[in-house]
C-alpha cells in the first residue's frame, strides 16, 4: 500500500510540475496569438530571422540594409575558425507577434540559455541575462531564467528582437524557446517551477539525511551511506539546475564553476548507483568489479572540476552509452535478487528501475526538467519504506526472541536467567528501587504430580503463574525461580497500596484448579523481606525471603502434625 502511495505521488508530481505548452509556428517571421486563452503558454517556435555578427544597434542603422537568414529554433551556430572551431560569436534573432489584445499585459519567459542574451519588445528591453558583447572581453555569460512583460501596439503587434552572445560555451546558438502567455499565467508558471525545486530539494535532502543518520547511528551499512550520498547529490543538483536557486543562495560563486558542479553531480550518480546496487548483495560478482566502480567514482571528480569546458560538457555523449551499459548491469543484478527471493528485492528493484528510467528520460528525451529528481524521490522513499518494514520485522522478531529468552515457556512469567541479569545490572548498588521481595513455594507439589501426573502439574504451574501476573501491578515483576517456586518483586513506592496487592496474592489459592473435571486445591507457602538499593543486595533479600518461606512451610507442617495428633487422641477416646 505504501509503495502504491509513493508511485501515485511520483506520478502526480510529474503531472503537476508539467504544463502543456502549445508550439506556435511562425510563418514568414510572424507569430499570431489570436487564439491564446487564459492559462495557456505558447512556445515561440517557428521562423525567426537571424542576423549573424550583428546586434540590435547595427540593425537600427538607416544607411545600410541587412539581409537576415530565416531559421527555426533550435538553431545551433557552426564552429568559428577565429576561436579554434568553437561555436563562439554573437547574433540577433527577430520575429513579429500579431493578434495581441491592445492593453493586455503579456509575459515572456526565457529559460537558461547558458550564455548572454538581451530581448527587446518594440525597442524596449524587457529582459536580459549576462552582458552581450562582440568580443570575449565585452562578454559576460550567465545562466538564469528571466521573466519580462510587454504589450502590443494599437494594431495588436509587437516586434521581438533577441540578441545572443557566447564566448565560453562549446555550444552556441538559440536552443531554448521563449515562452509567452498572459503575464499572470507566465508568472504563476515560473513560481510553480521554483516551488517544485524547493519541494524536491528539501524532500530528497531529508531522505538523504535519514540514511546518513542511520549509517552514523550504528547501522554502518554501505547501502545506507551510498543512499545518503546519492540523495544529497540529486538534492544539490536540483538547486544547481532549473531556476538556478543555488545562485541565489551563493551569489559570489561563478556561474562557470556552478556549471561544473552541475555536471559533476550528474556524472557521479552513475558510479554511486552501481556501487549501491552491488552493496545490496543480490549478486556476488568479482571483487575487481567493485574496484572498477570505485575508480570510476574517484576519477570523475577531477575530470569534471579540472577538465576543459569542452571535455566535461562533451562527456555527456559518452555518458549516455555508459548509462545504457550500467542500466543493463543494474537490471541483471536486480533480477538475481528477485530470482533468489531476497526480502525486499521486488520494491527495491522497482525503485531503482524508476530511477534508471528517469535518468534515461532526461538524457535521451529531455522532456521534463525534474524527472530525475522526482525519480530519486520515489526510489529513496521506497527504500525508506523497505527499511521501515525491515525494522518492523526485526523488532517483532527480536521481541519474540527476547520473550523466549527472558520468559518461562511454561508459565509465561519471567525466568531465572532474566532475574540473574537484573541482579547483575539493574539492581546493583546505586539503583534507587525499594522492593518487597516475596518467595512462593507450592505445597505438596510432588505429591500432586505423583497423584495426577505431570500434565496436571504443568497445568497448575500455568494457572498459578497467570493468577500471580494478574494479581500484581504493571510495575511489579513475577519470576519462576525454579520447579514450583516463584519470586515476586513488589515496588513499595508504587501508587497502589502494597496491602491491596498482598491481599490479591492471598486469593491466588482460594479457587481450585480444574483438571479433567476434577477440582485440585492448591496451596502455597510465602516468605518475604525488604530490599532497598544501596542497603545490601537483591540476592541477599531473596535468600531472606526463601528462609522466611521455609519457616512458614515448617510452621504449617508443625500445625498439621499437631492437628493430626489431636485427631488421633480423639479417636482413641472414642474407642
Amino acid at each position: 500500500m505504501g509503495i502504491v502511495a509513493i508511485l501515485l505521488l511520483f506520478t502526480a508530481g510529474i503531472i503537476l510540475s508539467s504544463q502543456e505548452e502549445l508550439v506556435l509556428g511562425a510563418k514568414d517571421g510572424v507569430n499570431r496569438l489570436d487564439g491564446l486563452k487564459e492559462g495557456e503558454l505558447v512556445q515561440l517556435q517557428g521562423e525567426w530571422t537571424f542576423y549573424p555578427e550583428l546586434l540590435y544597434e547595427d540593425l537600427q542603422r538607416e544607411d545600410r540594409i541587412f539581409r537576415g537568414i530565416p531559421v527555426t529554433p533550435i538553431h545551433l551556430w557552426p564552429g568559428n575558425p577565429e576561436y579554434e572551431g568553437r561555436a563562439y560569436g554573437y547574433g540577433t534573432y527577430v520575429t513579429m507577434l500579431e493578434g495581441l489584445s491592445p492593453g493586455q499585459l503579456y509575459g515572456l519567459y526565457m529559460t537558461d540559455q547558458a550564455m548572454a542574451y538581451r530581448l527587446l519588445a518594440d525597442g524596449v528591453e524587457i529582459l536580459s541575462n549576462g552582458q552581450v558583447g562582440r568580443t570575449p572581453e565585452e562578454y559576460e555569460g550567465d545562466k538564469y531564467g528571466t521573466l519580462g512583460a510587454f504589450t502590443g501596439d494599437e494594431e495588436g503587434k509587437v516586434r521581438l528582437v533577441l540578441e545572443i552572445a557566447n564566448f565560453d560555451n562549446p555550444q552556441g546558438g538559440f536552443w531554448n524557446l521563449p515562452l509567452v502567455g498572459f503575464y499572470p499565467d507566465i508568472q504563476n508558471h515560473v513560481q510553480s517551477l521554483k516551488l517544485t525545486e524547493i519541494f524536491l530539494f528539501s524532500s530528497v535532502l531529508m531522505l538523504g539525511f535519514f540514511f546518513l543518520a542511520m549509517y552514523a547511528g550504528g547501522r554502518r551499512s554501505r547501502t545506507n551511506l551510498l543512499l545518503g550520498g546519492f540523495s544529497m547529490l540529486v538534492a544539490f543538483r536540483t538547486l544547481l539546475g532549473g531556476q538556478r536557486l543555488f545562485s541565489e543562495i551563493f551569489p559570489p560563486m561563478s556561474i562557470m564553476f556552478q556549471d561544473r558542479l552541475l555536471y559533476l553531480s550528474g556524472y557521479l550518480l552513475l558510479p554511486i548507483g552501481l556501487l549501491l546496487v552491488l552493496s545490496l548483495g543480490y549478486w556476488r560478482g568479482p571483487r575487481l568489479l567493485e574496484r572498477i566502480f570505485q575508480a570510476f567514482l574517484v576519477l570523475t571528480v577531477p575530470l569534471a572540476l579540472l577538465g576543459s569546458v569542452e571535455f566535461y560538457q562533451g562527456y555527456v555523449e559518452l555518458y549516455k552509452y555508459l548509462i545504457l551499459a550500467g542500466g543493463a548491469f543494474i537490471a541483471f543484478v536486480l533480477a538475481q535478487g528477485i530470482r533468489r527471493r531476497v526480502p525486499g528485492a521486488v520494491p527495491v528493484s522497482l525503485g531503482l528501475l524508476i530511477m534508471l528510467a528517469g535518468a534515461l528520460g532526461e538524457l535521451f528525451l529531455g522532456q521534463h526538467p525534474y524527472i530525475v529528481s522526482f525519480a530519486t524521490f520515489a526510489m529513496i522513499a521506497i527504500f525508506v519504506l523497505v527499511q521501515i518494514q525491515n525494522f518492523s520485522w526485526l523488532w517483532s522478531r527480536n521481541s519474540r526472541l527476547e520473550a523466549e529468552v527472558i520468559r518461562d515457556r511454561l508459565t509465561g512469567v519471567y525466568n531465572r536467567l532474566y532475574l540473574e541479569e537484573m541482579m547483575a545490572d539493574e539492581y546493583s548498588g546505586g539503583e534507587t528501587g525499594d522492593w518487597q521481595v516475596l518467595f512462593l513455594d507450592l505445597d505438596g507439589f510432588k505429591e500432586l504430580n505423583d497423584t495426577y501426573g505431570h500434565e496436571a502439574g504443568d497445568l497448575v504451574l500455568q494457572v498459578v503463574g497467570r493468577r500471580l501476573t494478574q494479581a500484581v501491578r504493571s510495575s511489579d515483576r513475577v519470576f519462576r525461580y525454579g520447579g514450583d517456586e516463584f519470586l515476586i518483586l513488589l515496588e513499595r513506592n508504587a501508587r497502589e497500596a502494597l496491602e491491596e496487592v498482598r491481599e490479591r496474592l492471598r486469593k491466588v489459592f482460594h479457587d481450585p484448579i480444574l483438571y479433567k473435571g476434577e477440582a485440585i486445591q492448591v496451596k502455597g507457602s510465602l516468605g518475604g523481606s525488604t530490599f532497598v538499593a544501596g542497603e545490601g543486595s537483591l540476592r541477599e533479600a531473596i535468600r531472606r525471603s526463601d528462609e522466611a518461606m521455609y519457616l512458614e512451610k515448617e510452621m504449617k507442617k508443625s500445625r498439621g502434625n499437631e492437628k493430626k495428633g489431636e485427631n488421633t487422641d480423639e479417636s482413641s477416646r472414642n474407642h
